[in-house]
């Protein structure tokens, strides 16, 4: 694993060589963190970072703002292993105008290898669904930015469509096999993460009637 890890299917969870991350001061500094890793191949201009965590302040006061959550998150994370083993690199890419996390660094996100998953062959989704705990972000908030809030309802939203379809194909794979035990599991997993999916309900009932 990584020496970075972080886990946003579901209640949250960063750990830094194996402990938990908890140094981080503010809210805004996780927000932060959260934006850019799930996005590592996007250079994300300042001015934009501004108006996304804190929209509507007054740009002198959202500089003064960045400038802190970005020293704050580089304390907290200044480096990481380079993905080619050789040494440390920075865990952020920093210039006047934009911000990137490293793409020479190496990090695990369970959304990254989640999606990474699911465009592989067919036989590694059960993996991807295993990664799915809950809903992306389940228990973070940041009241203060509307507009960050909308980001992650986005995420959260097409995220949960996908581990949904992928949880239908799973089961209806399994019961084209007559694997009834694997499908209502499948099944199951849809309802608790949806009740009101009309396929995983018709799913259900099947297995549970193959299976007597």
């Amino acid at each position: 694993m990584p020496a970075l890890s972080l886990s946003l299917l579901g209640p949250c969870s960063v750990k830094l060589d194996g402990r938990p991350l908890s140094s981080f001061r503010t809210k805004s500094v996780q927000a932060l963190l959260f934006y850019l890793t799930c996005q590592p191949e996007n250079s994300h201009q300042r001015e934009h970072l501004m108006t996304l965590l804190w929209p509507g302040l007054p740009q002198q006061s959202a500089q003064a703002n960045f400038r802190q959550t970005l020293y704050l998150l580089r304390k907290a994370i200044p480096e990481l292993p380079a993905k080619n083993g050789e040494g440390l690199v920075p865990f952020l890419l920093i210039d006047r105008q934009a911000v990137q996390v490293n793409p020479s660094g190496k990090y695990w996100l369970d959304v990254l290898t989640f999606k990474a998953l699911l465009a592989g062959p067919h036989e590694r989704w059960s993996e991807a669904a295993a990664l799915y705990r809950g809903d992306f972000l389940a228990d973070f908030y940041l009241p203060a930015s509307a507009t960050y809030e909308a980001w992650v309802l986005a995420q959260r939203e097409e995220l949960r469509r996908r581990v949904l379809e992928t949880l239908k194909a799973l089961a209806a794979n399994e019961l084209s096999q007559n694997n009834t035990q694997a499908a209502e599991g499948y099944a199951r997993r849809q309802i608790e993460i949806d009740s009101l999916q009309e396929s995983a309900h018709r799913q259900l009932m099947e297995a549970l009637a193959r299976s007597g």
